[in-house]
């Protein structure tokens, strides 16, 4: 067993293993100038988040700029009365991968409500080792995880969109 008696002697050894506080983005929308305030882009232009226990209570805008989730826990905090919903456009880009000992992923924080991405023109969702769970079915469109003309959905290094049981026969999942 390990020692985690205490006083501790100058000689003695203590294994911590620390980790992020967690974050909650609520409140107004968040966009490129509030993230880039957050984190500076490194040189390859990605603002970047790195074993991260994130939360999304509101809107994420990436209008313009790029965000990469690295080996972090982003979970959309959607309710009856709530829906953040990500969007990307006009070169905006959330790039998720995962860490040798922890994944990357954005999922709800409760099945019982789907989060929502809104890929328009200029706009992409770029899936790296990581994965996407529990996207909200959209019925009117026929499916959940949406890539319209202009947009780019681009999933390399063994990325997973895992998909959803719905009671449609002509559900995309």
């Amino acid at each position: 067993g390990m020692d985690c008696s205490t006083p501790i002697s100058p000689t003695d050894q203590r294994y911590f293993e620390l980790e992020a506080a967690p974050t909650d983005w609520n409140g107004a929308t968040k966009t490129c100038s509030f993230i880039q305030n957050e984190v500076a882009p490194n040189l390859a232009g990605y603002s970047q988040f790195t074993l991260m226990d994130m939360t999304l209570s509101t809107d994420l805008v990436l209008d313009g700029c790029k965000v990469h989730l690295n080996g972090t826990s982003f979970r959309v905090n959607r309710t009856a009365n709530n829906n953040p919903t990500i969007t990307l456009k006009n070169g905006g880009e959330l790039y998720v991968t995962s860490m040798p000992t922890l994944d990357g992923f954005i999922k709800p924080v409760t099945s019982a409500y789907g989060w929502v991405m809104d890929i328009q023109s200029g706009g992409e969702m770029h899936l790296g080792n990581g994965y996407l769970l529990g996207m909200y079915q959209n019925s009117a469109e026929g499916g959940a995880l949406l890539v319209p003309s202009g947009g780019t959905l681009r999933i390399v290094d063994g990325g997973i969109v895992y998909g959803s049981q719905t009671v449609s026969a002509t559900m995309a999942t």
